[in-house]
């Protein structure tokens, strides 16, 4: 008796298209932050010495921490800047 191997096809496994690779959503609204390689959507939030304190969701305007805390939920402020 012979056996016989199972031969595999070069057939390629075709991708989910229905997710993105390039992924960065908003914990609070589920937003894709993610713009590019180098640049992204979120709001850097600065103090006056320039000292980076946490992100602001464009989308729903939640405020985060450094390490992706919620600081606050659905802010209401006013963004403000000087050009």
């Amino acid at each position: 008796m012979e056996i016989l191997k199972q031969s595999l096809s070069a057939t390629k496994k075709k991708k989910n298209n229905s997710l993105k690779e390039e992924e960065d959503l908003c914990p609070v609204c589920n937003f894709n932050l993610y713009f590019n390689e180098r640049v992204t959507q979120r709001i850097g939030l600065i103090d006056k010495k320039d000292k980076v304190l946490g992100w602001l969701c464009p989308n729903c305007m939640s405020e985060f921490d450094l390490k992706n805390n919620i600081v606050e939920l659905f802010g209401d402020k006013i963004l403000k800047g000087e050009a």
